[in-house]
């Protein structure tokens, strides 16, 4: 029993001693995001949607990354989907294998059902945990809150027919990114 306790001791030692980059945050190049998630509606004109993005992007240092890139989100209650194209800054609070993020995406969406017009702009903040797997492998896990401008019909009378207003669709949800 000395002897194993001895040697695990001896193991931990020369691991922590020599492979003290283990404890370090993702290191610096390009990289690829890929975060999919079911959000849920919230507020007067808030639907549920499906949401995934991918991203590519610069990890400038173990704090900051900079990315472009596009995603889909499927609204389930009419069956509408928007394309977005997105700027997406993330940073990280600290230069460890665990470290609190910040993160924001903001762009544009187009109807994919519709020709690809216009659809509004969607801004999207998070915070959460990032877990860093590798040197430029990491697990995002997160809360979200997401901000869609959409088209809404509402119906009033006959007379009147129908009035297509711009609102704000909210969601929130539990965030999971994979960086690669």
């Amino acid at each position: 029993m000395k002897r194993t306790l001895l040697s695990v001791l001896i193991l931990f030692l020369v691991t922590t001693s020599f492979g003290n980059n283990n404890n370090k945050g993702l290191v610096n190049g390009f990289k690829g995001v890929f975060e999919p998630t079911y959000q849920f509606g919230v507020g007067e004109y808030g639907l549920d949607r499906f949401k995934v993005n991918l991203i590519g992007g610069y990890q400038f240092n173990p704090y900051v990354s900079i990315g472009v890139g596009s995603g889909l989100r499927y609204y389930f209650n009419n069956s509408n989907a928007l394309v977005p194209l997105i700027f997406d800054l993330k940073i990280n609070f600290m230069n460890r294998k665990v470290s609190p993020y910040f993160s924001i995406s903001a762009g544009y969406n187009f109807n994919a059902f519709n020709s690809f017009k216009k659809a509004g702009y969607l801004i999207n903040p998070a915070i959460g945990v990032c877990i860093r797997v590798y040197e430029k492998s990491a697990l995002y896990l997160g809360f979200e809150i997401e901000a869609q401008q959409k088209d809404f019909v509402n119906y009033y009378d006959s007379y009147f027919g129908y009035i297509k207003e711009t609102k704000h669709s909210y969601s929130m949800s539990l965030n999971l990114g994979l960086t690669f």
